[in-house]
């Protein structure tokens, strides 16, 4: 069985508690989507798992992507910062998903 990312990406003034409660929504939105059955390799197989903050911050939304390709599809999904070409920030959040 393999993993996929799964990513969604919201402005970087967003919260912590923003962006945890838009995470739970679309983590249900995939569920309702994708069924509940497992390996969706959709963010639905993080539902049980908190989201998890590393204070990790990228200069591109590729070098953040290329840090979640590398994580364990059996743990969190991660909230990341990037910023974009023009210096501003944004929320990357996903993860590698079991498919």
């Amino acid at each position: 069985m393999g993993a996929q990312l799964d990513t969604f990406t919201m402005p970087g003034e967003k919260s912590r508690k923003e962006v945890v409660a838009e995470f739970a929504k679309v983590v249900e939105q995939r569920q309702y989507d994708d069924g509940h059955g497992g390996y969706t390799g959709t963010l639905a197989e993080k539902c049980g798992y908190p989201l998890d903050f590393p204070g990790k911050v990228f200069i591109s939304e590729s070098a953040a992507i290329d840090w979640m390709h590398d994580e364990d599809k059996w743990g969190p999904a991660h909230a990341v910062i990037f910023c974009d070409e023009e210096g501003k920030r944004h929320w990357l959040i996903g993860g590698n998903c079991s498919s």
